[in-house]
């Protein structure tokens, strides 16, 4: 009795290779915000941003915590994360002076960040949630409660978003290269076996091709050489 081929591993699905640089963007976005919050603090003269900051990269540190430890809570995380997020950077905006702040220009981030983990659909949901965000954090101006941003959150918050951009096109370039190493591993899975059934199937139709030969050299009746010679 021949052994029974092991069977298949799962596929990955495009969420699965999604999710999997889920963490190593939170973390990134983290630091974001700590940065953020450090920036806050030495100026001395923004107390309601810094706890914004403070706020917005404790909560997403919380979300990629329970992605951590509780994997069946994932999309509620995802979604609780993008949400504090946005939040946080409408409010920063507003304690910036509205349009004059930085906070809004980063939220394009988060439609990229949607649509790299959760697909298309949830991204564009996200991508129209992101475009009243800019509305709302352009429309109010609360910079009488904290001081102007300086300068050097203007360079962060530059060189945060381009960091976040180009996490997105490396990851994605990445995840293309997975695929077609996939389908190259297919395409030669598929050759193999067809080289194998053929090898299988020609062996025992020789045999009978000799067989048959030999046979129609003998002494037969005539609807028996009929047979033979239609084979």
């Amino acid at each position: 009795m021949s052994a029974s081929s092991p069977a298949p591993p799962p596929r990955a699905t495009a969420q699965d290779v999604g999710r999997s640089a889920l963490r190593p963007l939170l973390t990134a976005t983290i630091t974001g915000w700590f940065i953020f919050t450090t920036l806050a603090a030495i100026s001395g003269n923004r107390p309601r941003t810094l706890v914004v900051d403070l706020c917005t990269a404790l909560l997403t540190l919380l979300a990629r915590e329970i992605i951590r430890t509780r994997p069946e809570w994932t999309r509620v995380a995802i979604h609780a994360a993008c949400t504090v997020n946005l939040l946080g950077l409408v409010v920063t905006s507003w304690l910036a002076g509205g349009a004059s702040g930085v906070g809004w220009t980063l939220l394009p981030a988060l439609p990229l960040f949607a649509a790299h983990v959760e697909g298309r659909r949830v991204g564009w949901i996200w991508c129209g949630i992101a475009v009243l965000g800019c509305i709302a954090a352009t429309t109010i101006d609360l910079s009488e409660l904290d001081a102007p941003p300086s300068a050097a959150h203007h360079v962060v918050a530059g060189v945060w978003l381009i960091i976040i951009c180009t996490s997105f096109a490396v990851l994605a370039r990445r995840e293309v290269e997975e695929h077609m190493q996939r389908v190259e591993a297919a395409a030669q899975a598929r050759t193999d076996l067809m080289a194998a059934i053929s090898h299988d199937v020609r062996t025992p139709l020789h045999a009978v091709l000799g067989i048959t030969t030999v046979l129609s050299e003998t002494d037969l009746e005539p609807d028996q050489r009929d047979l033979v010679e239609r084979l």
